[in-house]
């Protein structure tokens, strides 16, 4: 006869319980569970990555997802993930004697570019414009500094690649990616203002080791390379650099472009954070300021990779921070990686058409600004495209001819006349 047990228990098949009838009960939790029952539990199945053969023979192995626990985080949305990431072999980077090298490699070609530069500054600047509203001049300096980062880095470095700003561009796939802007603050150049840099820097795997920039004007009023290797500190021609102070008693100086209002947009205290803000018109510039202190903190609103490759090593090797906007919030700008998506011409994008916002400064500088400028959400941009193909067929054009909206020409005596002449 079938024992009876009362409607909704069960009789417990474990080892504790040795079939009793009745709700299953759990062990205290102040014993372990060794010792209960006199007997000890039969062994958990193994979690990582490991199967139990149900034929009792060896554990069958799942595939590791353990192997890209130490590659970098990247979030959806925000870019292609470099050729290191996904679980494929990570090479290390250079060690101390290499980076010292390729240092003092970056701080001669600096130099050479800066003694061309400033021996340009002297003669009349043979200038040309980029696009068709003339807002991006080039001079015949740009070029030739960019020439000659190619053909020396070309000849000390054949397995490297080089992405410039007046359109160099060779494997910029390859491990080490040598990133120049020749000239930064060209319309400064072309005026006679000394208010310009020279720029290089070098990526390992998107990550910068190498920073150097050119300044004419420096700490102490000198022209020199501010120049620095990660893990090695930040250097103005041999002498050590360093943010600005937070306890400093001098005025709080920063950087901002002069179209900030349109690019970002303030939270709580954020109108003393600007109050005494600067617009020198070279990136570059403004982040061998920061890291030589003197200003405090510094933000771009779509500086381009060959502008900032340089000024985020620098900055944090003078003991400084540098962020970017990630869509919410800022965060810690350590790697750059190419944007997803494709380019006008259907190709893949790439780390020529990087640009985010970015944010340099001490760290107690820095943090107030974080938490009191945001940036501003554009429109998209093919409602971007789309106003700006609008706007220009309204606009008259410049041979003469009317455009729609525009008011009608004076008509001269003699055009009065053939036009009352009847044909």
């Amino acid at each position: 006869m079938p024992l009876l047990r009362p409607l909704g228990a069960r009789v417990s098949r474990g080892p504790h319980a040795a079939g009793r009838v009745g709700y299953p009960r759990r062990p205290p939790r102040s014993l372990p569970r060794q010792i209960v029952g006199g007997t000890q539990p039969p062994p958990r199945p193994a979690r990582l990555g490991r199967l139990a053969d149900p034929g009792g023979g060896a554990p069958v192995r799942l595939p590791e997802r353990a192997a890209t626990r130490g590659a970098p985080r990247w979030r959806p949305g925000r870019g292609r993930l470099p050729a290191c990431a996904g679980g494929a072999s990570v090479s290390a980077p250079p060690v101390e004697a290499d980076l010292e090298a390729l240092e003092r490699a970056a701080l001669e070609l600096t130099r050479q570019a800066g003694a061309l530069v400033m021996a340009a500054l002297r003669q009349p600047p043979d200038v040309e414009y980029k696009d068709e509203r003339r807002s991006d001049p080039v001079t015949a300096t740009d070029r030739a500094v960019e020439e000659l980062f190619a053909r020396e880095l070309g000849a000390r470095f054949p397995q490297h690649g080089l992405l410039g700003e007046e359109g160099a561009a060779d494997t910029l796939d390859a491990e080490y990616l040598w990133v120049a802007d020749p000239l930064d603050g060209t319309a400064n150049f072309a005026n006679g203002l000394p208010l310009f840099a020279v720029s290089l820097a070098l990526l390992h795997r998107g990550a910068p080791i190498v920073g150097c920039l050119f300044v004419p004007l420096g700490p102490a009023g000198r022209a020199g390379v501010l120049h620095a290797a990660r893990g090695r500190g930040a250097f103005f021609e041999g002498e050590p650099l360093r943010v600005a102070a937070p306890e400093a008693s001098a005025p709080r100086l920063a950087g901002l472009p002069s179209a900030w209002p349109r690019l970002f947009r303030l939270r709580g205290d954020g109108g003393k954070v600007v109050s005494d803000a600067r617009s020198l018109g070279s990136i570059c510039l403004e982040c061998a300021l920061v890291a030589s202190g003197a200003l405090r903190w510094a933000c771009f609103g779509g500086p381009r990779l060959w502008d900032v490759a340089a000024g985020t090593l620098l900055v944090r090797e003078a003991g400084g921070l540098a962020r970017t906007w990630d869509g919410r919030c800022w965060q810690d700008l350590e790697r750059f990686v190419a944007p997803a998506g494709r380019a006008g011409d259907g190709t893949p994008r790439t780390l020529r058409h990087w640009s985010q916002p970015v944010l340099l400064g001490e760290p107690a500088s820095l943090e107030r600004v974080a938490a009191s400028l945001a940036w501003r959400r554009g429109l998209p941009r093919l409602v971007r495209r789309l106003l700006r193909a609008w706007s220009q067929r309204r606009r008259p054009k410049r041979d003469g001819a009317q455009g729609r909206g525009a008011q009608p020409l004076q008509e001269g005596p003699r055009e009065a006349a053939d036009a009352r002449t009847p044909p």
